[in-house]
């Protein structure tokens, strides 16, 4: 027997007014729906509403889709902006609770990565472009194979394959930066296995029920429905305004405040407690604050970033200034040549585009360090430092630091399993290893060159030297 597609049974909603297609539409994607809601919220009884609202908004609009709609990327996309919706209007608290409760579930669970994966989740696949968030839905979260990719996004099968993977690379990378490194089959697992979780038994006739009732009636809801539609407008809006510089500073805070040509939300040496909420990071006006950090000693540190800022609560100087230049250059070796305080810091930064600069320049300022960049054939070095008049002296000292950090490295007996995996070559962090092969005896033996580095597996000590001296001198 045939079972009718999304479009299909849209259709018959749409013309026919059949309640019996909706009702099996709601029953098919629900849990993913669901899912997204209890990631944003991590609470049951308000992903059921959240839920329940992303239904009502596809009843009242589901008039003016496309012929050729991706329903589950409509779905996930709208089931994203209605969360964030919520907790700017419904939730006063911050996420306190909420990260403890992670943090007690990573203790519990260290070998398993999906704790640290779900806060991040749905902000890394809001950033990819549409077609490669429809390829990931359609993959991980509906569980379709890679024919079914392609038939939904019109292209052919290894198509749909490559933009998969490209995706999950994106995803890879994004994890990357923030301290978490996954081999591409370690992530796609987790995503399989754990993206959707089932909602309550009785949600999805409740809500297929409660959504049809509404969709003829203006009464108003919890959440407001024009403020969710303008907040997904709002993202495709950005706006330019004339902004002058303002530095307040305290004993304990520096507060660096950009007041625009409007009304300044802020204009004082105190900061509002509103604006370490990670979920209102992008309406924070231009600023750059470190302070103490005023994060319960029971709560993980974290950090978010954003288009042009920066969010830090619990973080060391020296976790600072890792996070400023895995934005600039996440391949560069920072070396500390200066002892610098354990204490924890809350921060955040509001620039723009210059964030990393503005964060730099006023660490730099505030303990008294130079921050010198040195390209090495070693590698991209950082050194921070007291003030030295002796460049010279700090550029060999960087090297020596460098190639003592490199031989370490060599002499460790061992290493991760995944970076020899050649598909993991551009995210293995700088290290030299030589050691006895560990593939099977039947394994064929090659050798990838990337990006300044070089991975070989199963090659005699003649055959690496001729790969070396093929870069140096090929005749």
């Amino acid at each position: 027997m045939h079972e009718p597609d999304d479009n299909e049974l849209l259709q018959d909603y749409v013309k026919q007014n059949s309640d019996a297609a909706f009702a099996t539409l709601v029953a098919r994607h629900i849990n993913k729906v669901y899912s997204v809601a209890l990631r944003h919220t991590g609470k049951p009884h308000q992903a059921e509403e959240i839920t329940q609202t992303v239904f009502v908004l596809f009843a009242q609009k589901c008039r003016q889709f496309s012929k050729n709609v991706i329903l589950s990327g409509w779905l996930y996309q709208t089931a994203h902006f209605t969360a964030r919706t919520y907790i700017r209007t419904e939730i006063r608290r911050n996420r306190r609770e909420e990260e403890a409760h992670m943090q007690t579930i990573v203790n519990q669970h260290e070998d398993d990565p999906w704790p640290q994966i779900a806060p991040l989740l749905d902000t890394a696949l809001a950033d990819l472009n549409e077609k490669d968030r429809h390829a990931l839905v359609l993959r991980f979260f509906d569980n379709k194979t890679i024919r079914e990719v392609g038939l939904a996004l019109n292209a052919k099968e290894d198509a749909a394959q490559k933009r998969v993977n490209r995706a999950v690379e994106k995803l890879r990378h994004y994890f990357s930066k923030r301290g978490l490194i996954l081999p591409a089959a370690a992530l796609t697992a987790t995503l399989a296995a754990h993206s959707v979780q089932a909602a309550p038994t009785a949600l999805a006739q409740s809500t297929a029920a409660m959504a049809l009732a509404k969709v003829s009636t203006t009464s108003a809801s919890t959440l407001t429905l024009g403020k969710i539609l303008k907040l997904m407008a709002w993202t495709k809006f950005k706006t330019t305004a004339v902004i002058t510089l303002v530095v307040v500073a305290t004993t304990s805070t520096t507060v660096v405040i950009l007041k625009s040509n409007h009304t300044p939300l802020m204009a004082t040496s105190t900061t509002p407690d509103w604006i370490w909420d990670s979920q209102k990071l992008e309406r924070v006006p231009p600023m750059l604050v470190i302070q103490p950090t005023t994060l319960p000693a029971n709560q993980a540190p974290y950090d978010q970033f954003g288009k042009g800022r920066y969010l830090a609560r619990g973080k060391t100087v020296k976790q600072l200034l890792a996070a400023a230049y895995s934005q600039i250059d996440s391949r560069a070796q920072l070396i500390f040549q200066t002892e610098l305080p354990d204490d924890k810091l809350d921060c955040i930064v509001t620039f723009g585009n210059r964030w990393t600069e503005n964060l730099l320049t006023e660490i730099a300022r505030r303990y008294d360090l130079t921050i010198k960049n040195y390209n090495h054939p070693l590698g991209n070095v950082v050194l921070i430092n007291k003030p030295s008049p002796d460049s010279i002296a700090d550029a060999a000292n960087a090297t020596a630091t460098l190639r003592s950090i490199r031989l370490q490295q060599a002499a460790a007996k061992t290493t991760l399993d995944w970076i020899w995996n050649d598909q993991n070559l551009e995210y293995v962090p700088p290290m030299l290893v030589i050691q006895p092969i560990t593939q099977p005896a039947k394994y064929v033996s090659h050798d990838m060159l990337g990006n300044d580095r070089y991975l070989a597996l199963g090659k005699t000590v003649k055959e690496l030297l001729a790969a070396v001296y093929s870069q140096k001198d090929s005749t």
